[in-house]
């Protein structure tokens, strides 16, 4: 009997003891999510938490979070978010212990979805009835709803002893639980380490040892979207991320003391490449934290973390994922979109405010001579009180003495005055808190858009793998050892439309580009194009394309404004190795030095943001938003973008304030004018998009504005009798026309000519 005593005595206190440390961790998870923030306001993710936990811990869980509210001040501003979990919290106790039924995922879902939007609603429309509150309300409650469902979702369908099958909505509700994670966390900061960015490293680096390079580019992209959730101040340094998943992902395989050294070393790199300020600082402390956590991290246990998590044996692994990552991509835009309309509709519903009719109600309904103004004499009283609006407007404030001479007789002349000046002044302030929140509601859709893009841009880089060829893999690999390489990894593939491609990362030496597109065209019978080499830091990646269709004639000619002066254009062109050639040219503000900052940081960034897979769209945006931020000085440059596609001749134009561009195309001369702005004015750039076909020997001009309009006719007629000209003699014939018009340059002056070749 002692025995048995004892055992339940052991048994009491080992259940007391695991109840306290949930409890305990409850609370301070409470705590966390309550201190959230998604762009500077209050998260809804303390309403998504109180919505998931059980009846018996939801009062603990409130505990918790109103301990963060008194610490960091914030009651007063987080009143809906307080108001919805005590309205879930007796919801669900109605539900659960009162009726006795259970919630399913779906049940959570709708629970704590409606609460949070009607307690939401309520309180702004008690507290501040602005248009823009209900906007952000919206965003929010969305918001809310993906997460409570991601969340609920995944722990009712899957227990974490078992394996989960990264398909389907499972994936999708994994991806969002995980933006939604770290961007919550990217709010705790501990001295100067953001403890949101240490983790999404961490996790970087795990699953490019679990996974290689695949895991670790999904991972990275998800990691951007959740620092483009949270802040833009996190996007641009962030960017380097993807490189670096991708660079850790083939090293993977030689340890983690080596995947973690190359993940630092690349951010390191890529971060100070950007310029040397506190964030960079910041960005590479975290990176550094991460990396060393990871190397110190037992092996054992982080095999046994990530072996939850296995990829679908079935199937296409590559469309799969591709399939994923575009329907997490059109669920955040049709998200978008929704809060866009609703946000409209919303302003359009709000009257303008009347001035005369809210003094009036203020100081005359309790006026003892309303009857003989309002009644008796209404049309001179309302004319002398728009007099006083006027003069309100004019001055921005009514002092006694100013007040119209109709209104000498009214009784009350000093509250009059005065309450036209309060009734000013706050129109102001309200018209000022709308354009913040109509600002912040622009940038939210706009990193929203974006993260749409990215993720669908690197849904069809995805989309594109087919076979790998192992034997082609490691004919490469052979031969770059052999001719000096180190540390070689090489992988040959086909794409869906047949296309052989080879890519990979070695140290050491470079090998001779024709013998090596020789001795592999020779062994896989396939006619490749000249290696493309790019190189960080000692590490030297390479891509090989079987040879297309066309081949480009580039050719650049710039003159200075300024003899002795660096000009303020810019030309970048380059290969992808993937069948397509870029070229960008940027003209930065004024001429010289000053412009060329701009056009080089312009022209640069687009360049690499396009040779790690974004979109041009994407990248101009996140470039946008960099040159918007990066100095208090005004700062912009235009942006004259081509990419050609080399097996077809197919050619997307964009333009963001170029000068007119010409084609030519057997004697026949198109031009392309924008009305866009330059790249850094805007905070929404609307770039114009043409989309043609290039034929064998068509021509494409890109100039900067220093080609005066009056050259426009002589290009076009240089233009009509180039089929025989190198894109050297028409860039030199062009520069000439230029100088008869003026023989000194008043302006920097660039021309860019690419012509088709056939290969």
């Amino acid at each position: 009997m002692q025995r048995i005593s004892a055992l339940k005595s052991n048994a009491v206190a080992r259940h007391t003891a695991s109840s306290m440390l949930r409890g305990t961790v409850i609370f301070l998870l409470a705590m966390l999510f309550a201190f959230s923030k998604i762009r500077g306001i209050p998260s809804p993710y303390i309403a998504v938490f109180s919505g998931i936990l059980p009846v018996s811990y939801g009062m603990i869980g409130f505990m918790g979070a109103m301990l963060t509210y008194f610490i960091t001040g914030n009651v007063g501003f987080s009143i809906p978010e307080i108001t919805s979990m005590l309205v879930i919290f007796i919801v669900k106790i109605f539900i659960c212990e009162v009726l006795g039924k259970n919630l399913s995922y779906k049940g959570i879902t709708i629970v704590t979805s409606v609460c949070y939007t009607v307690c939401s609603f309520v309180v702004t429309f008690l507290l501040s009835p602005l248009p823009s509150s209900f906007a952000v309300i919206i965003m929010k409650s969305l918001l809310c709803t993906v997460m409570t469902f991601s969340i609920s979702y995944i722990t009712e369908k899957k227990a974490l002893s078992e394996k989960l099958s990264i398909e389907g909505i499972t994936a999708v509700t994994l991806s969002v639980f995980y933006i939604f994670i770290i961007s919550s966390l990217c709010s705790v900061s501990v001295s100067f380490l953001n403890i949101g960015r240490i983790l999404s490293a961490f996790m970087i680096l795990s699953f490019a040892r679990r996974f290689r390079s695949s895991g670790a580019v999904i991972l990275s992209s998800l990691s951007i979207a959740s620092f483009m959730l949270f802040s833009d101040d996190f996007v641009t340094i962030s960017a380097v991320l993807t490189v670096s998943a991708v660079i850790c992902g083939f090293v993977s395989e030689k340890g983690v003391m080596i995947t973690s050294l190359s993940f630092l070393m690349i951010n390191v790199i890529g971060a100070i490449s950007s310029g040397m300020n506190s964030d960079t600082a910041k960005y590479i402390a975290d990176i550094a934290t991460a990396s060393a956590v990871f190397m110190l991290f037992p092996e054992k246990i982080l095999s046994r973390f990530l072996g939850i998590a296995t990829l679908s044996s079935t199937g296409d692994i590559s469309e799969n994922i591709s399939g994923k990552l575009s329907f997490l991509a059109n669920s955040i835009g049709e998200i978008r979109e929704k809060a866009e309309k609703l946000s409209l509709a919303l302003e359009k519903k709000t009257p303008e405010e009347n001035l005369s009719i809210t003094v009036c109600e203020r100081v005359c309904s309790d006026c003892r001579g309303n009857m003989r103004c309002w009644e008796n004499d209404f049309d001179r009283t309302s004319e002398n009180f728009d007099n006083a609006k006027k003069l309100t407007y004019i001055n921005g404030e009514l002092s006694e003495n100013m007040l119209p001479e109709g209104l000498s007789s009214c009784y009350r002349r000093s509250a009059l005055a005065k309450e036209f000046t309060n009734a000013f002044r706050e129109r102001n302030a309200c018209i000022n808190t709308k354009r913040k929140f109509r600002e912040m509601r622009g940038l939210l859709f706009e990193e929203l858009d974006m993260t749409e893009n990215l993720l669908l841009s690197l849904s069809r880089d995805i989309s594109s793998f087919g076979i790998t060829d192992k034997r082609l893999s490691d004919e490469t690999k052979k031969y770059l050892i052999k001719n000096g390489a180190t540390d070689v990894v090489s992988t040959a593939f086909t794409d869906k439309s047949g296309k052989t491609f080879i890519s990979g990362y070695f140290t050491g030496k470079e090998p001779d580009k024709a013998d090596f597109c020789e001795k592999i065209s020779d062994f896989a019978d396939v006619d490749f194009s000249l290696p493309v080499f790019s190189y960080t830091n000692g590490l030297i990646s390479f891509s090989m394309e079987e040879k297309p269709r066309f081949d480009i004639d580039f050719s650049v000619s710039s003159v200075s404004s300024k003899e002795n002066e660096q000009s303020g254009d810019t030309v970048k062109s380059f290969y992808d190795g993937k069948g397509n050639f870029y070229a960008v040219l940027s003209d930065g503000m004024g001429r010289g030095n000053r412009a060329a900052i701009d056009s080089i940081f312009a022209s640069s960034s687009i360049e690499k943001l396009l040779s790690a897979g974004a979109d041009f769209s994407s990248a101009a945006k996140l470039i946008n938003s960099a040159m918007q931020v990066k100095s208090d000085d005004e700062s912009f440059a235009t942006v004259d973008f081509v990419k050609i596609g080399l097996s077809g001749g197919e050619t997307k134009i964009m333009k963001l304030g170029g000068s007119t561009s010409f084609h030519c195309s057997k004697g026949q001369i198109k031009k392309y004018s924008s009305a866009s702005f330059p790249i850094g004015i805007l905070s929404k750039i609307s770039p114009e998009e043409y989309s043609l076909k290039l034929r064998e020997n068509d021509t494409l001009v890109f100039t900067s504005d220093g080609i005066s309009e009056e050259t426009y006719p002589v290009i076009s007629e240089i233009l009509r009798r180039s089929s025989k000209l190198s894109s050297d003699e028409i860039s030199e014939k062009i520069m000439s026309a230029q100088k008869t018009f003026s023989s000194a340059f008043s302006d920097d002056t660039t021309v860019a000519v690419v012509k088709l070749k056939r290969n």
